[in-house]
C-alpha cells in the first residue's frame, strides 16, 4: 500500500515466492496433532524467529539484507 492506504499493484518477491494457502493449511493441521504451545509454519525464517527472540538486532539485519522486513 501506498502511504495514502491506496494499492500499488505490485508483489514483494518475498511473498511471490511463499507458501500456497493449502501448503500452510497442512503444515498446521499435521503440527496441531504434537499439541505444542506455538506453531511456527515457514521455511528457513523461522530460524529468525528464534534469532529475533534471542537477539533482535542481528536477525533485523538479517531480514533486511533479504529485502523483507516481516516481523
Amino acid at each position: 500500500m501506498g502511504g495514502d492506504g491506496s494499492l500499488h499493484g505490485k508483489m514483494d518477491p518475498a511473498k511471490a515466492a511463499g507458501m500456497t494457502p493449502e501448503l500452510v493449511a497442512r503444515k498446521i493441521v499435521k503440527r496441531m496433532t504434537r499439541e505444542k504451545r506455538e506453531i511456527f509454519v515457514g521455511g528457513w525464517k523461522m530460524g529468525i524467529v528464534v534469532l529475533k527472540r534471542l537477539r533482535p538486532g542481528p536477525a533485523d539485519l538479517v531480514l533486511r539484507r533479504c529485502g523483507t522486513d516481516v516481523f
